[in-house]
């Protein structure tokens, strides 16, 4: 007994904690392993972690519960296999994570990329079922193994086979349209470039547009869309700019047709001759345009013709120039030897003109050449009369000045006298001309000349005294009548009558005075006419006139006043009768007091009181504004009055019929403004009465002034014509030349009226002709020059700033400079074809834009684009990770750190690039890869939930079979783990957002692996009377007692499952009756109960969000 008591028993099994230490080294290397797996990412390693410490967890259970080396040493076998099943399935995902993302890192289409996926998923799937049906460790190795030899198989091509066949059927057709291009020979070597560089061009986008696409169905679309446009591509049978340059050699000919046709002074045969040499000229300019290879060649050809063209048409306006001067010298009075003289000198200049019309290279040169020789042959002047008779014309024409000046400068002669005087000194000159005109000899031609000039000099001039005379006698005549008028009438006053005398009298006076400051006969006249005028015209009025005029005062005013009422759209029917009914009772008391009124003064009085009663009466409204209308026809009066009393050339009699049509302008503009009844109308009618009265123009007069005028006039008139002639000017260019030109005459013609003697007048008009004579017409030639040498020096701009790009390569200057150079030659194609300058104008201007326009990207702005185009990826990607309700909020912020780490990698490449090439390609790796971030479905997310649910419950169908129970017992343990497993399935179905899925899933899992398995009693056990039927010897145990042992459990477990035993509190009565076993029928209870609240309160969750749903 005391050997027995001095046993020590130790505290823990070795073999178990043996057992645990390989479990716990397994854990330790399988998680390196999944460390060290690339492909996976942190949440996918944490997972596969968790399943190695489950494992391991179960191991360390199953360790726990053993009672036997054996039983231990097969669950630690087991343990360490599931956690290297575990990490054998972590290292087959992170194979197949690296293979796809290859696969998406290339430029394959996506069904290209699918179809490689596919395989990489089917060769993972297999690796998969062959680790979890493996029953070893080397066996689950070799699965592993051959698994990720099986991924890594999948070959991921480099270049895609379909965009690979869409570049060769595009250069396919490019081919063949290049072809027909060089077999075209009709056309020009620039035109073949130009066509070929549009192909090339259209290639190069269709290859660019095949590399971007991302699907089949992109590929084939820019396929398809690229060999339609080269197909497209026009390729012209003849040769555009031949055709051109023959269109304008057909169009220079018949011009220069029409023009030999409508020259005048050369015969039928010349004008033949002419129009055949032309015909030669162009037959042998379309067969050098033909015979060109080169736009040069066609150009230089078409210019020679034209050139050609222009010399016979040159050629035949001098010959009629020549014809027609030599037909003048014929009709002329010149003798034989003068005549001869004049018709040498124009064959010289003809000869001199055709000279330089032979030398000239260019056609303005032509134009030139035949312009100065027409001038030269028009400017041989042909005399009207011998030499002779002309000088003794001017010793007559002087003469005469002489005299019309001594008679113009008489101030006292009336303008009659002058031209009495000056009638007698012209028929002297024109009779002394006459006889110089019949002379037939010097002698005789100057004796007619002596004579005229002393007839001239007869003619005498008379005195200014007698005129003032007569003309202060006229006056005190009138006057002397006026008095005697008034003094007549007894109905006026005393003061009316001094008035009127004192009006006569002032008119009396100031004729007077007008008269002695005459300083003409004429002046004397008119001073006199006007003074009788004026004293005629102070009226002597009688009473009845007084008395009907003040009544029509009265009547006026009623009337403007009953308008006034009447047009007042603001009173009411009432308030215009009331107001009506104070005008006419005003009305009628004022005529009842003008009818009493027996004098002047009476009449004045009662026909002012009644007016004034009248326009008294208020009509409310208008009032301001009409006082501002008529304040402003004040003002314009008083401005206009002063303007012409200021006015020293006006006669009083101008001044006075002035004032009087100042004054009619006003009173009928002050009628419409006190007539108005709106703010508009007496807005109007002001406007319009200050219009006119400052309309009234007061005229300044020069006989002188006008003359030169008159020629300036003609000189506009002629300068007009040429203008309105000029069919290459649009009409605005012509309307600009006619401005300009009436800018210039306006402003000369007021030099003219601002000058103060003949010699400032002339200046004024040779200036003006000079001016008006410079305005020139352009050609349309000159303007074609200068438009092409714009477009030129934009192109060479926009050359040298493409040039100075560093940070393009070569193809891209490439592709701006052949940008550059068709835009501006087909800016000099549009200038050539222009008719009109204004025409050649817009195309250079449009060519210049063009070029301009052309952009020649920056390395700043192309990385701005690239950074813009990255951070749109990153935007679109977070927003589908952020949308995407399925993921729980940690995978969110895995997926968008991924995204982000991307982003920046690509951040970063974009700003080490040099060259916009290097950024477009970091730019397009950039996005690519954000896009090729996944983000999984509910679906997929189900997908992984529903897998985890098998896994558990295979692994504890595993634990459940390898136990040693009764096959009733296993059973039922499997129909509860496949019970709680198809729970788990049917709430991750319902479950709509990640948060569901994974709450159903942990739930799940937790109810499975709540299942406790029961280990099988020891030997130890079932010798203490544990199993109910026990006989025999404790150490003998009797076949019967497993039975018993195995219906125990069943019998344990049947109660936890039915939820009977555990929740009724009756633990006290089945230690009663298995005081042995009472800890193992705890255990099942407890893993029965927490199975049962599992399912129970997971399944409460469901349909507590179907209800909520």
């Amino acid at each position: 007994m005391a050997a027995i008591n001095g046993l020590t028993i130790p505290a823990a099994s070795a073999t178990k904690q043996q057992a645990d230490g390989k479990v716990d080294q397994a854990v330790e290397d399988a998680k390196q392993a999944v460390d060290n797996t690339p492909g996976l990412t942190a949440g996918e390693k944490q997972a596969a972690k968790d399943q190695i410490d489950q494992a391991a967890q179960t191991a360390k259970d199953n360790i726990s519960h053993a009672t036997t080396n054996t039983a231990v040493t097969t669950a630690a076998q087991d343990g360490i296999l599931a956690i290297k099943k575990a990490a054998a399935l972590a290292a087959i995902d992170g194979a197949a994570a690296v293979k796809n993302g290859t696969v998406n890192g290339t430029l394959l289409t996506a069904e290209e990329k699918q179809d490689l996926m596919d395989q990489v998923a089917a060769a993972a799937n297999g690796a998969k079922d062959a680790i979890n049906a493996a029953t070893t460790v080397a066996g689950v190795t070799t699965a592993k193994d051959t698994g990720i030899a099986e991924i890594n198989k999948v070959t991921v091509p480099t270049v895609s086979a379909v965009k690979t066949a869409a570049k060769d059927a595009v250069q396919k057709a490019a081919e063949s349209k290049l072809s027909e291009i060089n077999a075209a020979t009709a056309l020009t070597a620039e035109e073949k470039a130009a066509l070929v560089n549009q192909v090339k061009s259209m290639v190069a986008q269709a290859e660019r547009d095949i590399d971007a696409a991302t699907s089949n169905a992109l590929v084939q679309s820019a396929r398809e869309k690229a060999i339609s446009a080269i197909n497209a591509v026009t390729v012209s049978a003849t040769s555009p700019v031949k055709d051109q340059a023959d269109g304008a050699l057909d169009k220079a000919a018949a011009a220069a047709k029409d023009q030999v046709d409508n020259t005048a002074g050369l015969s039928a045969e010349e004008k033949q001759t002419a129009k055949d040499q032309i015909d030669q000229a162009l037959q042998q300019a379309k067969e050098n345009v033909a015979a060109a290879t080169t736009d040069e060649g066609v150009e230089n050809a078409q210019a020679a013709g034209l050139l050609t063209i222009s010399k016979v048409t040159a050629k035949a306006a001098i010959d009629a120039a020549a014809a027609a001067k030599k037909s003048e010298i014929a009709q002329a009075p010149l003798t034989t030897d003068e005549a001869q003289t004049l018709t040498n000198l124009v064959d010289q200049k003809a000869a001199a003109a055709k000279a330089a019309i032979d030398a000239a290279s260019t056609i303005s040169a032509v134009d030139q050449a035949k312009d100065e020789g027409v001038t030269a042959i028009n400017g041989v002047k042909v005399p009207a009369a011998s030499p002779v008779k002309a000088q003794a014309n001017q010793a007559i024409d002087a003469a005469l000045a002489n005299k019309t000046k001594e008679i113009n400068g008489a101030a006292n002669l009336l303008p009659a006298e002058k031209q009495a005087l000056l009638d007698q000194a012209n028929q002297a000159a024109v009779q002394a001309k006459e006889r110089v005109d019949a002379a037939s000899t010097d002698a005789a031609a100057n004796q007619a000349a002596a004579a005229g000039v002393t007839a001239i000099a007869n003619v005498t001039v008379p005195s200014l005294a007698d005129a003032k005379r007569d003309a202060l006698q006229a006056i005190e005549d009138v006057l002397k009548q006026k008095v005697a008028e008034i003094n007549g009438a007894a109905h006026l006053t005393a003061q009316e009558k001094q008035d009127l005398i004192s009006q006569a009298q002032q008119a009396a006076d100031n004729a007077k005075d007008r008269i002695n400051q005459a300083t003409t006969n004429d002046d004397a006249v008119k001073q006199r006419d006007a003074g009788v005028q004026q004293i005629t015209n102070v009226k002597v009025p009688t009473l009845a006139e007084k008395r009907a005029a003040a009544l029509a005062a009265i009547d006026e005013a009623l009337a403007a006043k009953q308008g006034e009422i009447n047009n007042a759209a603001n009173l009411s029917d009432q308030e215009k009768a009331s107001l009506t009914s104070q005008a006419e009772q005003a009305a009628a008391q004022a005529k009842a007091s003008v009818n009493q009124a027996t004098d002047d003064a009476g009449v004045a009085q009662a026909a002012s009181a009644g007016v004034a009663a009248i326009m008294g009466i208020k009509v409310p409204g208008l009032g301001d504004q009409q006082a501002a209308a008529v304040a402003a026809l004040d003002e314009a009066k008083k401005n206009k009055l002063a303007e012409i009393a200021q006015a020293a050339n006006l006669t009083a009699t101008e001044k006075d019929k002035l004032n009087q049509q100042v004054n009619a302008e006003y009173q009928q503009a002050l009628a419409k403004v006190n007539q108005a009844t709106t703010n508009d109308a007496v807005e109007r009618a002001r406007t319009a009465g200050v219009t006119a009265i400052m309309n009234v123009k007061v005229p300044t007069l020069a006989e002188v002034k006008q003359a030169q005028i008159a020629a300036l006039e003609e000189v506009r008139a002629a300068k007009q014509a040429e203008i309105n002639r000029a069919t290459n000017i649009s009409q605005a260019e012509k309307e600009a030349l006619l401005q300009t030109v009436a800018n210039v005459a306006d402003n000369a013609i007021d030099q003219i009226n601002a000058a103060q003697n003949d010699q400032e007048a002339a200046a004024a008009e040779e200036t003006g002709i000079k001016g008006i004579l410079n305005v020139t017409v352009r050609s349309l030639d000159e303007v074609k020059v200068n438009g092409k040498q714009a477009v030129a020096d934009a192109l060479q701009n926009k050359l040298d700033d493409i040039a100075a790009a560093a940070n393009l390569d070569a193809a891209a200057k490439q592709d701006l400079v052949d940008q550059a150079k068709e835009e501006a030659a087909t800016a000099d194609a549009a200038i050539d074809r222009a008719t009109t300058n204004d025409q050649a104008f817009a195309a250079a201007n449009t060519g210049v834009g063009q070029i301009l326009g052309i952009t020649v990207p920056t390395l700043a702005d192309a990385k701005q684009a690239a950074l813009s185009a990255i951070a749109d990826a990153l935007k679109q990607k977070q927003a589908e990770i952020n949308s995407a309700v399925n993921l729980t909020a940690g995978e969110k912020q895995h997926l968008l750190d991924e995204a982000s780490q991307l982003a920046d990698q690509a951040t970063a490449a974009i700003d080490q690039a040099a060259t916009n090439q290097d950024v477009e390609q970091a730019a397009k790796a950039g996005v690519q890869a954000i896009q090729a971030i996944q983000v999984p479905t509910v679906d997929q997310s189900r997908d992984q939930a529903i897998s985890k649910i098998d896994q558990a419950l295979a692994t504890k169908q595993a634990e459940i079979n390898a136990a040693k129970l009764s096959s009733a017992v296993k059973q039922e343990l499997l129909a509860a783990a496949g019970q709680a497993a198809a729970n788990a399935r049917t709430a991750i179905h319902q479950a709509t957002t990640a948060q569901e899925i994974a709450a159903a899933e942990a739930a799940g899992i937790a109810a499975i692996e709540g299942i406790q398995v029961p280990a099988p009693a020891t030997d130890d056990q079932a010798g203490t009377g544990s199993r109910p039927q026990v006989t025999g010897d404790a150490n003998n145990p009797q076949p019967g007692n497993d039975q018993a042992t195995a219906d125990a459990q069943s019998s344990a477990m049947a109660g936890g499952l039915n939820g009977q035993s555990a929740l009724n509190g009756s633990s006290d009565h089945q230690q009663t009756g298995l005081p042995q076993t009472g800890n193992n029928a705890r255990r099942d209870l407890s893993a029965a109960g927490l199975l049962l609240a599992s399912l129970v309160g997971f399944l409460g969750l469901a349909g507590f969000r179907k209800k909520q749903d």
